[in-house]
Parts: C-alpha cells; structure tokens; sequence
C-alpha cells in the first residue's frame, strides 16, 4: 500500500494500534495502522527527531526555535497531554528521544552539549547531566540510559540516576540512531553503512551487519525481537533477522530519507523527498 502524504513526511511510529508520521498535515498526522486511513491528528511542527513512547504516552520533539518543546500523546485518545518547554537552545537535530528508566531524556543543542531528563510524573525538565562528546542521539532501557556518538562512533551506557558513564563500546564510523530490542542495542552507523548489535549484559558488540552499499544519508532504525528494519539510501529499507543477525530484505527502488516504524503485521516507511508512505505486510 502506498499513500500520497504532503508536505513532507519523516519521523514515523506505531502505538496502540495508530501510526503517527511527522510533517504531515496538521503537522503531527495519524493514520490507522492496519489500514491507513486518516485519522486526523495534531498541529505539532517542526518535529526535527525520531520520537518514542513511554508512560502511556508518544513523546514528539520540536525544534520551534522560538519555543522548543517535547510534546506529550495520549497513545489511546489521541489528544495532547503537555507541551515541555526544553533548555539549552532546544533538542539537537537529527537525534532522538529516549523515554525509559524513569524519565524521558533528550539531547540538547547547547554546547556543552547536556542530557535533558524530563519527569514524566509532573512533565517537567527536573535535571540534565552533561552529554557525551560529539553525542548524536539516545534511548532508554534494558536498565541504561543509551547514547550514540558519531566520532569517534561509539555506544555508551550511562547509569540513569546519576549520569555515570559505565561503558563506552566502540562502533562504526557516524553511528547515530539507535533502537532497542528485548535482548540487543541496534546502532545505525551512517557512515559505514551497518548496524551494529550490542548485548547490554556485556557492553560488546556481537555482530555488525552491512545494510547499505554506501553511506546511509539520514535513515532511522525500528527494532522488535522479529525483525529489525534500517531506513536506508540505496533502497527503501533494509530488514535484519535477529535470529542470525543477516540482512534477510532489501525494499526498492529507493526514495530519497525518511523513517520506518514496525506495526503488529507490518512496516510503515516513509519518504519525504516523494511525499509518500508505504506500508509492507509482514508476517
């Protein structure tokens, strides 16, 4: 299935059932998973980073340079719970959102860069710890705070309370976004063109898989314990199985950047070069 989406979709996620897609009309747009009918949404903007979910809720960040925020969905209703104001110049671009381990966390565009930690009992920033160098983009969970750097292009785990670096694990070169699994941290690393696999039990990475024949330009990465699918810029997507950590698909012809999100029984993809949004059974 493919959808003509204007004017420019990008960010994608699945929750409850919803996909929500990222520049579309009203800003923050959402379609019914299953089948792709439009369901409306919220005039959101200017979402410049892969969301996450969390506490019952979708967490979107914008990069309004006059008031940057990290907007808080109702993942059931559909409605908007809070609206955070972030410090620090706002969220860095082409980064991520973590929402895990007690709090959501976001990268700030201040130099030093910090670590904004928003408490999702009162929706407000509470505290920030200072970034890694050159760090590109975070999640949370399997007990750590997870944060990508692109050069050089490592992985490092920070304790959640207080910040502490216990890990620093060496990657690819560019590694920036990142997902997690059940058992794994899946790491895109842009300028090698592979994903890199990390078990959190040793803090070593165990396989590193070529996705793509050239350097990934933007891309995203959406990991479940089926599959793991990467945004990528030769073709649409690439699909990893975690049983042998092999790429087991490749999508085409490809479009341009965009995001992927996994359904229950799909893929959502998207391209914002062409405007568009596919959807690809899975089983």
């Amino acid at each position: 299935m493919k959808i003509n989406a204007v004017p420019s979709p990008d960010w994608a996620l699945v929750a409850s059932g919803h996909l929500w897609v990222a520049g579309v009309e009203p800003g923050l747009a959402r379609f019914d998973a299953a089948t792709g009918q439009r369901q409306g949404g919220l005039p959101i903007q200017n979402v410049c980073l892969a969301m996450d979910l969390g506490f019952g809720s979708l967490w979107a960040a914008s990069c309004t340079h006059d008031r940057p925020t990290l907007s808080r969905v109702d993942v059931n209703s559909g409605r908007l719970r809070a609206s955070v104001e972030l410090p620090d110049g706002g969220p860095a671009e082409e980064s991520s959102v973590g929402a895990g381990e007690g709090g959501v966390w976001v990268l700030s565009r201040g130099v030093p860069q910090h670590l904004i930690f928003v408490d999702p009992s009162s929706d407000k920033v509470l505290r920030s710890f200072q970034a890694p160098e050159n760090a590109a983009a975070v999640r949370a969970g399997l007990g750590a705070v997870w944060v990508s750097t692109t050069n050089p292009g490592s992985l490092v785990r920070l304790e959640p309370g207080t910040g502490k670096v216990i890990a620093t694990i060496p990657l690819g070169k560019g590694a920036r976004f990142l997902a997690l699994s059940s058992n794994a941290v899946w790491v895109m690393n842009q300028q090698d063109g592979t994903v890199s696999r990390v078990d959190p039990e040793s803090n070593i990475v165990i396989a590193t898989i070529k996705v793509s024949s050239s350097a990934i330009d933007g891309g995203d990465i959406a990991a479940s314990d089926r599959a793991v699918w990467v945004r990528v810029s030769d073709v649409l997507a690439a699909k990893i199985d975690p049983q042998t950590n092999k790429v087991i698909d490749r999508l085409g012809p490809p479009a341009g950047s965009g995001s992927v999100a996994i359904a229950e029984n799909s893929v959502w993809i998207t391209a914002h070069d062409v405007a568009s949004l596919w959807r690809v059974p899975q089983p």
